[in-house]
Order: structure tokens, then C-alpha cells, then sequence
């Protein structure tokens, strides 16, 4: 039971990093919206209204 509660834990904390770091993103998208490529799988067709960023957590 203890192994299973500390998994649940770090799992959940892990998930909450994750999903901190990717607001802080998406924050900082809004205050830069020219920030980012282009996703190269658009550039082919000439689409360049959207951008990527990239996150390793």
C-alpha cells in the first residue's frame, strides 16, 4: 500500500510540474506571439499563421 500511495504522489506531482511549466508557456506566448518556428509540415504549403514551441519536461 505504501508503493502505491508514493507512485499516486509523485505521479501527481510530476503532473502538476508538468502542467505549471506549461502554463508558464502559454503565458509567455501571450506577452511574445511572434515567438516560436514555424512547424515545418506548414511551410511546405506556405501556411504561416501558427507557430510551435517546445517543452521538455
Amino acid at each position: 500500500m505504501q508503493l502505491q500511495t508514493s507512485i499516486t504522489q509523485t505521479g501527481a506531482a510530476k503532473a502538476n510540474f508538468v502542467l505549471d511549466a506549461l502554463m508558464a508557456v502559454a503565458k509567455s506566448i501571450l506577452k511574445f506571439p511572434g515567438r516560436g518556428s514555424y512547424p515545418k509540415e506548414l511551410v511546405g504549403p506556405g501556411i504561416r499563421e501558427n507557430r510551435q514551441t517546445f517543452f521538455k519536461p
